[in-house]
């Protein structure tokens, strides 16, 4: 009885609580978020481009990055403090055709890159009401970035290079950079959701292979794990995953 007693005690006391909370988002302190974005990317053909000879002409390329992210966000009056993790990948280029230029296919490729990294923001509120604000935000991260360019070969290819199928994968960390504009509104209760717009910088250099393959920066000579990623003109391979980007995310405010 008297256990019964107390479980019905808690639970109104809760149900008063919950009640009577008027959300104000100018009172609010913490909050668990989740977001996602997409945009243009700078990436396009660089991941492969200058990999595979000169006068190659390559029939697709990245265009888009897309991202997730969660964490945590503080607000300190004017200003949001928004620690997360986020992941990052650009659109896949699959079943990319290059081709001489006899407009005859040497090989297929499909490339893929993937980023992820803790990330750090800060939000300056340029308007607030009670339950909505304008704001400015800029921040950025450290990533660590994989690379994966899988090649096969046509019988033209197979000729023109003398080496097989092969698999160049590579990895290195980097730093990102960004700012935006954002509108964040109350959805229902204690929820809110956020539209936000901005650009994205991140160029990723120092890439290092990360497994053996003969590859056709040099037919000759085998890469092994842990040698710089080169084009074939000898200079380092770099990625830019920067771009503009537009997103929308969630927020849980915590009743503290």
């Amino acid at each position: 009885m008297r256990v019964s007693l107390l479980v019905f005690a808690i639970f109104f006391v809760a149900l008063q609580r919950t009640e009577a909370r008027v959300f104000n988002i100018k009172n609010e302190r913490v909050a668990t978020y989740f977001r996602g974005t997409a945009g243009l990317s700078n990436l396009q053909k660089s991941a492969f481009e200058k990999s595979g000879g000169a006068n190659l002409s390559f029939s697709d390329q990245t265009n888009y990055n897309y991202s997730g992210e969660f964490g945590l966000l503080f607000s300190l009056s004017r200003v949001n403090v928004r620690l997360g993790l986020e992941l990052m990948r650009p659109n896949a280029a699959t079943g990319v055709e290059a081709k001489n230029a006899s407009d005859t296919v040497l090989y297929s490729l499909s490339s893929t890159v993937i980023s992820y990294g803790g990330v750090l923001n800060f939000e300056f509120n340029l308007s607030e009401g009670d339950r909505s604000r304008l704001f400015f935000s800029a921040g950025g991260g450290y990533f660590n970035t994989s690379l994966k360019n899988e090649y096969s070969f046509t019988t033209s290819g197979s000729s023109a290079y003398g080496i097989p199928d092969y698999v160049e994968e590579g990895s290195a960390s980097s730093y990102m950079g960004q700012a935006s504009f954002g509108f964040e509104f109350l959805l229902s209760d204690a929820v809110t959701t956020v539209f936000d717009a901005g650009y994205r910088s991140m160029l990723v250099n120092g890439l290092k292979h990360t497994r053996d393959a003969t590859t056709l920066v040099n037919t000759s000579a085998p890469v092994h794990a842990g040698d710089s990623m080169k084009n074939a003109d000898g200079s380092d391979r770099s990625l830019d995953l920067g771009g503009i980007w537009v997103g929308v995310g969630l927020r849980f405010y915590i009743n503290l």
